[in-house]
């Protein structure tokens, strides 16, 4: 596609309901516009205890990009990435969301990257724990994982070599993740020995009335992240290093005179993460992903039942496919408080950590998952079911789906996720937002 003389490329974009549209390169020896992109109006039935609602969930509502070549040697990729979220309950019941907005330029080996940016660390998806980059919206259970993650405002280069692709990442920008009154993955009540510190010094008993020290626009709150992935004979090998901001919050202690506690405040503390993730093919057909996560906070001697002490997260996958047809996922994640002094701090801090790593974690810290799905028919229609259960906790999660091509560039999605569980810690604290679904994608 690269020639010596300087090509341009023009943007074309349709505002639609939910869409995508990409433009290709035009230059002097090719006038043509090819426009790609597809249109997935969706709807979501909440099946909450209390009513049945209609809502949409937060898909990327549009996407498009342009292409430019200004050289043999340079090529540059704008993208912009939008949706539109529809709740009745929220405040204005339509928000418009900026996901991306992003312009990458390649020259060789090296990739550099500006704008508002979705990273993916990690290759287990949606149970995986090593993708800590992007802040969620945690409310939107109803989409899978790059779909719920907030952009960030960042600049980031990649370099691939012969055996390893390297990457840096700064953000200079923090963005929190959202959780509004009410969301279970954080309560809003705050859980003992916090309750008890409040009642003491007669500080609000609830997280939602404390006051929030978000960070600001300070470059004393820039984060910053390094990441190089290896491709060997035998798998993959990745490793990764960040020095982030808490993206949840947690509850500090505002200290007076001789330090004695005069109030609690919601602190976005630091915290250095190191990620660790490897894939292995094991027989045939079959595969291991394995990743760890190791965060290190403010608590370094344990001692501290509202600091975030040493925690360590890990995740493991075994993929394989049983006939050309059939795939199955077996995986199961786990979270540990390496350095806390008593099992009921342990159990406090659990309850108090922020969202990093997944955000499950924060529901229940023992948790499995099975995939099994189906494909079928000349257009390769899928079927499958996705059920998690909590192992500490009761609860459990289930996702059936159907992906059918009833033509030519035409595809619907439908399925349901349905949580269940009595207790009030567990999975099935989410039962408010079960929910059925479904989706038409036109291609065009």
């Amino acid at each position: 596609m690269k020639s010596g003389s300087r090509r341009t490329a023009w943007l074309a974009a349709v505002a639609t309901a939910s869409g995508s549209l990409t433009g290709s390169p035009v230059g002097a020896n090719n006038d043509i516009v090819d426009l790609a992109g597809f249109v997935e109006p969706e709807m979501r039935l909440a099946l909450s205890p209390d009513e049945a609602y209609w809502y949409n969930s937060a898909r990327p509502d549009a996407r498009a990009e342009l292409r430019i070549y200004p050289s043999d040697a340079v090529d540059a990729l704008v993208a912009v990435e939008g949706d539109i979220r529809f709740n009745r309950f929220s405040t204005p019941p339509i928000r418009a969301d900026l996901r991306e907005l992003w312009l990458k330029a390649y020259k060789d080996d090296l990739m550099f990257a500006g704008g508002r940016q979705i990273f993916s660390w990690g290759s287990i998806g949606e149970f995986g724990i090593v993708d800590i980059l992007n802040p969620q919206q945690l409310v939107d259970t109803g989409q899978d994982l790059p779909d719920r993650k907030i952009g960030v405002w960042s600049m980031a280069m990649e370099l691939e070599t012969d055996i390893a692709v390297f990457q840096s990442v700064v953000i200079p920008f923090y963005q929190h993740a959202s959780i509004p009154v009410g969301n279970p993955y954080v309560p809003d009540l705050l859980p003992s020995p916090v309750s008890s510190i409040a009642m003491t010094i007669g500080a609000p008993g609830q997280r939602s009335l404390l006051a929030d020290e978000k960070p600001g626009p300070d470059v004393r709150n820039t984060q910053v992240a390094a990441r190089a992935y290896f491709s060997l004979d035998r798998g993959d090998v990745g490793v990764g290093l960040a020095y982030l901001l808490d993206q949840v919050g947690s509850v500090d202690t505002i200290a007076g005179p001789g330090s004695t506690v005069t109030g609690l405040e919601i602190d976005y503390p630091r915290i250095f993460a190191i990620a660790g993730e490897g894939s292995v093919p094991l027989l045939e057909g079959f595969s291991l992903g394995l990743e760890g996560l190791v965060l290190i906070g403010d608590d370094l001697d344990g001692d501290n039942p509202l600091a975030r002490n040493i925690t360590f997260q890990s995740a493991a996958r075994v993929r394989g496919f049983l006939s050309p047809q059939w795939q199955f996922e077996v995986g199961y994640l786990d979270q540990e408080v390496l350095m806390a002094r008593s099992p009921g701090e342990r159990d406090a801090e659990q309850r108090l950590t922020g969202q990093i790593g997944s955000p499950y974690l924060m529901i229940d810290p023992h948790l499995a998952h099975v995939l099994l799905s189906y494909r079928f028919g000349d257009v390769m229609h899928r079927v499958s079911v996705n059920y998690m259960t909590a192992l500490t906790r009761s609860g459990h999660y289930l996702a059936p789906a159907a992906e059918l091509h009833l033509a030519d560039g035409i595809r619907m999605r439908t399925g349901a996720q349905i949580y269940a569980g009595v207790d009030s810690r567990g999975l099935g604290t989410l039962d408010e937002y079960s929910n059925l679904y479904v989706s038409l994608r036109a291609d065009f």
